[in-house]
């Protein structure tokens, strides 16, 4: 009897072995998933917000940027200096009825990239938005 539950012991303790990689990778791929929304959310509230300040203030193009960069980096892993901010149609004013689109850019980087060997992401997102003034 003492020999049947020793086995018992050892396969649970292989079957244990066996499972762990796949439940580690699980939670890695999860934590990665959920902090590569947050980002991506980052992203998009800094286009919209950037195309936001255009429309009103159709002169100020580097305060749209500056907009944008700083939107993006209210989550602390984004570094705004890396975000890629285009504005189109580039001009120096816009006229009340212009459409400009803001798209923002950025490589994410993955917390668990080395286990995937895919260590970024790139992100994009744009927003258009109408000229008021």
């Amino acid at each position: 009897m003492l020999k049947m539950l020793q086995k018992e012991k050892a396969n649970s303790l292989v079957e244990f072995a066996l499972a762990l990689p796949l439940l580690v990778f699980l939670l890695l791929g999860t934590f990665d998933l959920g902090h590569g929304f947050v980002t991506y959310m980052a992203l998009a509230n800094g286009a919209r917000e950037g195309a936001r300040w255009l429309s009103v203030n159709p002169t100020d193009v580097a305060g749209a940027r500056a907009q944008v960069r700083a939107e993006a980096g209210q989550v602390t892993s984004v570094n705004p200096a890396a975000v890629t901010v285009t504005i189109t149609p580039a001009k120096s004013k816009y006229n009340a009825g212009d459409k400009v689109t803001i798209k923002a850019s950025y490589n994410y980087l993955l917390l668990f990239g080395a286990v995937t060997g895919n260590f970024s992401v790139p992100m994009s997102i744009q927003t258009t938005m109408t000229v008021l003034y």
